[in-house]
């Protein structure tokens, strides 16, 4: 059985700081997912983050001066997964992925960026055993419908990027 699962999708322009010298290529980026909130609703899980952008370049600068430079980047991102039998205050676990990231430069102090987060979810069912011990309660059947926990693999993919041809 699959983890049931939220796609953050995170689109949209980076700024390189004015402080930082403008960028003639990209080298190497690292996106890390983190997650901020859990929230436990009647069948759902909403869940609240931000991804770490790492960005390595090769500066365009004429003189001697430091060619390679680092910038980061906290974005933001909120997603929900439907649940059918999750009940609030059940324990849930979740692990975020890079599904994929890419970046874009657009000219020497902007990027576009594409970041797809994958958030799949662990939920630790418990059968209500208080009501089966209860004498006053007779036939009870808990409803668990795909319920069962699972154990998640959680890989982080590498990022690609590309220079836009003029």
């Amino acid at each position: 059985m699959k983890s049931p699962f939220c796609q953050a999708l995170i689109n949209g322009d980076l700024q390189i700081p004015c402080n930082k010298p403008p960028v003639e290529q990209i080298i190497n980026s690292h996106v890390e997912p983190k997650i901020d909130r859990i929230i436990v609703i009647s069948e759902k899980i909403i869940v609240r983050g931000h991804v770490e952008i790492n960005i390595e370049y090769v500066a365009n600068v004429c003189d001697n001066s430091q060619p390679v430079h680092f910038v980061h980047f906290l974005v933001f991102f909120d997603c929900f997964i439907h649940y059918p039998c999750l009940k609030p205050g059940s324990d849930v676990k979740v692990c975020p992925e890079i599904e994929y990231s890419e970046f874009i430069l657009i000219d020497d102090k902007t990027f576009s960026k594409f970041v797809v987060v994958k958030i799949s979810a662990d939920v630790k069912q418990e059968l209500a055993s208080d009501f089966r011990k209860n004498p006053f309660i007779r036939n009870f059947s808990p409803q668990i419908r795909n319920c069962n926990p699972v154990n998640i693999h959680c890989p982080i993919i590498s990022s690609y990027y590309y220079k836009k041809n003029d």
